[in-house]
């Protein structure tokens, strides 16, 4: 069984997490068996922790909980998530909340075989987030699949944000993933209908 962790964009457009969680499986089934690690923080951690139930995976949860952050307990989708992980490990460090987030990363690296990272590339971010986990992955001499898709440039900044209305998002920036012709159809139909 591989140990597969994640780590990711946390603010992405609802409209792309199908198309996300769907490359996400493709990948998963590409293992004879899949356990995955995550920090299950939203967006890209909770897509991939469904993509591996999907895929008949097992999953932990490496939890950062910051000293001054609500108990993760409270937060409805994160609970029911909990629920189905083999193991739960809680990580707080002293200091800001990056702290906490950076040591939860690490530690889900080094459980690790591979690391998922649904990540546009970008070296912004916070301590512990995407860019960071990445290159301490690749620093630990673990193999790194990034899963993201291809949009014109204008684009990118949609794919994570908020702001921006499901139909007005597909109208215009259908996602091609890397080595696709043509949009996914579960996108392309979306669009036609909406």
């Amino acid at each position: 069984m591989v140990r597969i962790g994640v780590t990711g964009h946390v603010r992405l457009q609802p409209s792309a997490h199908r198309v996300i969680a769907r490359d996400l499986k493709r990948l998963l089934r590409g293992y004879p068996g899949v356990h995955g690690v995550t920090c299950l923080a939203e967006g890209a951690d909770r897509l991939f922790a469904e993509a591996v139930m999907a895929c008949r995976g097992s999953f932990e949860a490496v939890l950062p909980v910051p000293e001054i952050s609500a108990a993760p307990e409270e937060d409805r989708s994160l609970r029911s998530l909990l629920r189905f992980a083999s193991d739960v490990t809680k990580i707080t460090v002293p200091g800001p909340p990056e702290a906490s987030y950076a040591v939860a990363s690490h530690e889900m690296v080094l459980r690790s075989d591979v690391l998922v990272a649904v990540w546009d590339g970008s070296d912004e971010g916070l301590r512990g987030g995407t860019a960071e986990t990445v290159e301490f992955a690749r620093q630990q001499g673990r193999e790194v699949r990034v899963v993201w898709p291809e949009l014109p440039p204008d684009c990118q900044e949609e794919l994570m944000s908020t702001r921006s209305t499901r139909s007005s998002w597909l109208g215009r920036c259908i996602p091609r993933w890397p080595g696709q012709a043509s949009a996914p159809a579960a996108i392309a139909g979306s669009n036609r209908a909406g």
